[in-house]
């Protein structure tokens, strides 16, 4: 019995939703009629290869998202505000709050900022580059001043 693109598209939803929520492959497979475990693996790595999020179109459903839960609490903020409702208000102005920093992260605007350090850094050879450094000023020394002779003893 063949099935249809939209019908193995669809399982292969299911069958992510199930992994998702802590299914065995085997019991995906079982559940959903796959051959085997590995088919149900297969299908749902095959569905996700097809289908990568766009993070830039995510990112803008998720900002929308969050600006029409921000307006839907603003509007209920004020009500329970002229109601006089205190605790109501503390309530939502902490969701707010937690949208409105969610949001700032989303879009960029919680970049470290830049700041310069005046650092007064002293750099010391290290014991290997000292004594290089050292041999080096002692051979220079030894080729400028030196006369090549020979020490005869009687």
């Amino acid at each position: 019995m063949a099935t249809t693109r939209i019908a193995q598209r669809e399982r292969a939803q299911r069958a992510l939703q199930l992994r998702a929520m802590g299914a065995t492959w085997q019991r995906i497979a079982d559940d959903l009629g796959y051959r085997s475990r590995q088919a149900a693996h297969m299908s749902v790595k095959t569905y996700l290869a097809q289908h990568q999020p766009d993070p830039e179109a995510e990112r803008g459903v998720t900002s929308e998202t969050l600006r029409i839960l921000q307006s839907t609490l603003f509007s209920r903020l004020v009500d329970a505000n002229t109601q006089g409702d205190t605790d109501t208000v503390v309530k939502l102005s902490k969701e707010l709050r937690s949208l409105t920093a969610e949001s700032s992260r989303l879009n960029g605007l919680y970049r470290p900022a830049q700041t310069e350090h005046a650092v007064a850094v002293t750099v010391t050879p290290s014991p290997r580059d000292a004594i290089e450094e050292a041999r080096r000023r002692t051979l220079e020394a030894l080729n400028t001043n030196t006369i090549d002779a020979e020490v005869v003893e009687p």
